[in-house]
């Protein structure tokens, strides 16, 4: 059966009111705002990836990319236990955004190779995960030798083309690859009371609240990497 996403290939989302199919909806508590309540999509796709990291205690994970996904997953590593570094590149304002969110160790490459700026912080030399969430294809290559033995890469980002890497290192490694999209419908309501647990943390990852009408200054900002998370309030009739 073909999927019909609401707000994709089908007419929805930006407004006040829609309709949809009850097997599509999940009940959210009165007293969970609804901006919040709007971060619950991209978190179940970062929780989903988290899943697929098969994280232990102690572990620690690379997370390449401080986006939405990339800052959810940041946060369920850490809640599973893992130490978490979170990278970037020339991403400033949203690392910030990740130091407010409790990773002090929030790195921008800039111009360096990834493993030259993570060597130059002190960071571990490899990593049992990396979650990467830039869906910048050259990204893959340059993090697999920070990768340990039976390592796990868990891809999220959505890539314009194809990603070359080293196979035979991997095999040799034991190392594993997997990718990760949508969350199934039984994470949802774990990640909404996970919102509910933490307010803060979802309030923080909110940058900017804008009306209907400046919708694409939302989309401006997120296209600047300027902001974690953009809310669209459609206005009141």
């Amino acid at each position: 059966m073909r999927r019909s996403g609401i707000g994709i290939f089908r007419d929805g989302g930006f407004c006040q009111e829609m309709v949809a199919p009850l097997r599509n909806c999940v009940p959210i508590s009165a007293e969970m705002p609804s901006a919040h309540a709007a971060l619950t999509e991209p978190l179940t796709v970062a929780h989903e990836a988290v899943r697929n990291a098969a994280l232990q205690p102690n572990d620690p994970v690379l997370v390449l990319g401080p986006g939405p996904i990339g800052l959810g997953a940041a946060l369920f590593a850490r809640e599973a236990g893992a130490k978490v570094i979170l990278v970037g590149r020339d991403d400033a304002a949203r690392l910030e955004i990740g130091r407010r969110l409790g990773f002090f160790c929030a790195i921008d490459t800039g111009n360096r190779p990834l493993v030259e700026a993570l060597a130059a912080e002190g960071a571990p030399a490899r990593f049992a995960a990396i979650i990467e969430a830039t869906g910048v294809p050259a990204v893959l290559a340059a993090a697999l030798p920070l990768m340990a033995p039976r390592g796990r890469m868990v891809v999220a980002g959505i890539h314009p083309g194809p990603a070359e890497i080293d196979v035979t290192r991997m095999v040799r490694e034991h190392q594993s690859l997997t990718g990760t999209y949508r969350a199934p419908v039984s994470t949802w309501p774990v990640v909404i009371a996970w919102i509910a647990r933490n307010p803060d943390l979802a309030e923080t990852l909110i940058s900017a609240r804008l009306p209907l009408g400046r919708i694409e200054e939302g989309f401006a900002m997120m296209r600047q990497r300027a902001v974690a998370k953009v809310i669209i309030e459609p206005e009141k009739t």
